[in-house]
């Protein structure tokens, strides 16, 4: 190495110490605000609201049925959380189930309403069979067609619908200084409900020898001064202590125990049901309270609750909560018809294999709880297993959270055929499916992936002669997923180009021109497997296909959420995943839809933007850093590209603009590779 070659590389080096060691600090601002005071004290508040219909309805759970009274009342109950940065809102409603249309439909009102993202509001039911239907049958229907005859009750779907959104708003109203605790608890109040018979035939009843989980995840917030403002608890337990000839109006055992357990505390308790897909109440499916020893879950689970809630010993107001999501695709099972209105729940492959697309949510607080959920009636075995492999010692699993696509169960449970496997959509492999991209996010999308980002001198210190002559002993791995701005198009060279005239990069180019969000997730999806597991770098630039007005930007950024997501569980643990801005491109917008709908897709445009450097209700998570000075760069300073950098058509940029572009992403490598030398050199030295 000559001289020269010898100081410029010393020279970087020290600007990267320079670098960690100042700017580091302004780093952990941002992804820890709690721990120098920039963060706002942790908040919470609970809400209580009665959704007991006056008149007679449609129970839902089994066979089509009216109610003829009501047996105890049912509830909204719903949990509004704030760490100062993040708010959350968990929703428990003593239904059995909804189906995932009328989530989205009553997520899109509270968007619009009160700005909250869908990301952050979690709608679970208790699954009790004693109450009403609350919209559309959704996949139900596909299974037991002959229990939806009946024209379904809109005013009261109305209603329960109204009263959801009115406590959310009360809720972050009420929102008041809080302290969270965390602990586990143990109850025998449920039994494998999938019984053998000679021949390995399952039905409904009880195995005692079958898999179970009888773990409470319980979550203690107190308001200041320590007195208890709300319990929250997980157990898996079918709402079926009442069968299906009972017809007065009941939360079953999760209403019983909840109503039982807030008189003892004097707070509400949030029950939140797990992996129940195969578990039963200890008593199961009998013709009357009394019988069915209704009252006993208070004993059986109730009391169980209230001794895990006893054994929380700590509490903390230091709280940061870190929401996130992913989809996961599994094949659906062959010749299953699948609701019209369900598009946004499967995909056809190239090869005509139809999928079903999961959506996955989770929330991590602080280091040590992670919270999954699923539209699922899930087996225990799965959520056992994700359990067990996590690497947070608090993981609890919320299932029939934003609809119901479902059983999902274990593989080894096909052969013993029975009720489960008749009304689920899946293939046997869909629990391994699940299971691997549950866990793989555990390891690795929630838990170790923060947004860093170099300042802005360092970006503007590299030239581009210095760029275009660099070298690396080991050639970093890129892949480019993007549309027109960075592939070759209208006379403009592609990012790919410009950044490898030297060679000093192995390259995988997917962006094409044209193409929206859903079609590069498809492209990225036929990429090799030994491709993606070789990637160091991936820079994603995407979004300019997907900015009609007639479609909201949450619905844009939940694809881009979920492509990203796609990268992060295919890719190695090491890779870092880049967003990059989009090209302005306002009068572009207004010249194709008109002045109303072009500023509204140009205010779309600024919201993707924002939430790709990980700002707003939608930001995007998973993801490393991001790439934004270019944006800047070639703006006019009124949203539209500078007439020097555009092609003409006022969205696609010049060779020379682009050269800027590519000159950002090859500072971000620049920057990693020299934070990776330093790191490498302070061990070495160290030895």
């Amino acid at each position: 190495m000559n001289f020269q070659t010898s100081k410029r590389k010393l020279n970087r080096f020290l600007t990267v110490i320079f670098l960690i060691i100042f700017s580091n600090f302004s780093f952990g601002q941002k992804d820890n605000p709690a721990g120098n005071g920039s963060r706002k004290e942790f908040r919470a508040s609970v809400v209580k609201i009665d959704i007991t219909p006056e008149n007679s309805q449609y129970l839902l759970g089994y066979g089509a049925r009216k109610s003829k009274g009501i047996h105890d009342h049912i509830y909204h109950r719903i949990v509004a959380l704030d760490d100062g940065v993040t708010q959350f809102f968990l929703v428990s409603t003593d239904i059995c189930i909804t189906s995932p249309v009328e989530y989205d439909k009553v997520a899109a009102k509270i968007k619009s309403q009160l700005g909250i993202s869908p990301m952050n509001l979690w709608w679970t039911v208790t699954h009790t069979h004693s109450a009403p239907e609350v919209g559309d049958a959704g996949l139900g229907k596909t299974f037991m067609d002959e229990r939806y005859q009946h024209v379904v009750d809109a005013e009261y779907a109305a209603l329960v619908e109204q009263k959801l959104i009115e406590g959310i708003k009360e809720a972050r109203q009420n929102l008041s200084p809080a302290r969270l605790g965390v602990g586990w608890g143990f109850s025998q109040a449920n039994i494998n409900r999938r019984a053998k018979d000679i021949g390995d035939k399952s039905s409904l009843g009880m195995d005692p020898d079958g898999p179970v989980d009888r773990r409470i995840g319980t979550l203690r917030i107190e308001k200041e001064d320590g007195t208890l403002m709300v319990l929250i608890a997980n157990y898996p337990i079918h709402g079926t202590v009442m069968g299906g000839s009972y017809l007065e109006i009941s939360g079953d055992a999760p209403g019983i125990v909840s109503e039982y357990v807030e008189q003892q505390i004097g707070a509400p308790l949030i029950f939140i049901n797990g992996a129940a897909g195969n578990l039963a109440p200890l008593y199961s499916c009998y013709p009357d309270p009394q019988s069915g020893h209704l009252g006993q879950f208070r004993v059986l689970l109730g009391d169980k609750i209230l001794d895990a809630n006893r054994k929380i010993a700590h509490t903390t107001n230091e709280v940061i909560l870190c929401s996130g999501s992913l989809t996961v695709e599994t094949p659906r099972k062959p010749g299953l018809a699948w609701p019209s209105d369900f598009g946004n729940y499967t995909r056809t492959t190239n090869t005509g294999v139809n999928m079903v697309r999961l959506p996955i949510r989770f929330l991590k607080i602080n280091e040590d709880i992670a919270i999954w959920s699923a539209p699922l009636e899930l087996f225990c075995e799965i959520s056992n297993e994700v359990r067990d492999r996590s690497p947070f010692p608090y993981t609890f699993y919320f299932g029939y959270t934003n609809g119901w696509l479902g059983y999902l169960l274990a593989e080894s449970e096909y052969k013993y055929e029975g009720y489960e496997p008749t009304v689920s959509p899946y293939t046997p492999g869909a629990a391994r499916d699940l299971a691997e991209a549950v866990v793989t996010y555990l390891k690795s999308g929630i838990q170790n992936h923060k947004l860093i980002q170099p300042d802005e001198g360092y970006i503007q210190s590299q030239t581009n002669s210095s760029l275009r002559s660099i070298r690396y002993e080991t050639k970093p791995s890129v892949g480019i997923v993007g549309n027109s701005t960075i592939a070759a198009y209208a006379g403009g060279e592609s990012i790919a180009t410009l950044m490898n005239v030297t060679s000093a990069y192995n390259i995988t180019d997917i962006s094409v021109p044209g193409y929206t969000i859903h079609q590069e997730d498809s492209l990225w999806r036929n990429l090799p497997v030994s491709v993606k597991q070789s990637l160091d770098y991936v820079f994603v630039e995407i979004g300019l296909n997907d900015l009609k007005p007639e479609e909201s930007a949450s619905k844009a950024l939940a694809r881009y959420q979920s492509l990203i997501n796609l990268i992060r569980t295919e890719t190695n643990n090491s890779c870092k995943i880049i967003t990059s801005t989009m090209t302005p491109c306002k009068q572009r917008l207004i010249n194709l839809y008109g002045n109303t709908k072009g500023l509204i897709s140009y205010q779309k445009w600024l919201d993707m933007n924002t939430a790709m450097i990980g700002i707003g209700p939608d930001k995007i998570r998973n993801i490393d850093t991001y790439c934004n000075s270019h944006t800047n760069t070639l703006s006019d300073g009124k949203g539209n590209l500078t007439n020097f950098y555009d092609t003409g058509d006022g969205v696609h940029e010049t060779t020379f603009a682009r050269q800027i572009i590519a000159n950002e992403w090859m500072t971000k490598i620049m920057w990693y590779n020299d934070r990776k030398e330093m790191a490498s050199h302070s061990y070495n030295s160290s030895k």
